[in-house]
């Protein structure tokens, strides 16, 4: 078990070839359990690492030893701008980081006065992700390695 969460963690990081290659081989339902498994495994590391995480379950009454399952996890209460990001300080909600360690903040778009907004601390990983999760979507199934090709990408202001 320890392998796979390994190797499943990995696979962004793999090569784009090998994980088109996976995704032909194993079977959809099993890729789908996988699925699954990870998001009990990640909530519930954080259930045990973000401080603001653990305060909002035990305030909504949530024993994080009770989630074993998917099902389980399907329970969880939302989080959102209101009882969870606008509650805590942004420190409290990082799981291993330090707001320091962020090279940018970025701010929400949807400010209201009741609420404010909620600013965010973005690290460099989170960058390189994107960026090869964007080239892979836009090789793989859009071609554009093959074509020329005119992204425009707009963000609401």
């Amino acid at each position: 078990i320890n392998f796979m969460f390994y190797f499943f963690k990995k696979i962004p990081r793999l090569n784009y070839q090998l994980i088109i290659f996976l995704s032909k081989i194993i079977p959809p339902d099993f890729l789908e359990k996988i699925s699954r498994w990870r998001a009990v495994l990640i909530v519930r590391l954080a259930m045990k690492k973000v401080p603001a995480y653990k305060k909002f379950l035990a305030e909504q009454k949530v024993a994080p030893k009770k989630i074993k399952s998917f099902s389980e996890f399907l329970k969880l209460p939302p989080t959102d701008k209101k009882n969870y990001f606008l509650k805590y300080n942004v420190g409290e909600t990082l799981l291993n980081k330090s707001v320091n360690d962020s090279y940018a903040r970025e701010q929400s778009g949807n400010y209201n006065f009741e609420s404010g907004s909620v600013f965010w601390p973005r690290f460099s990983e989170e960058v390189e992700n994107c960026s090869l999760n964007l080239k892979f979507l836009l090789k793989y199934f859009f071609n554009c390695h093959k074509r020329k090709t005119l992204i425009v990408i707009a963000f609401e202001l």
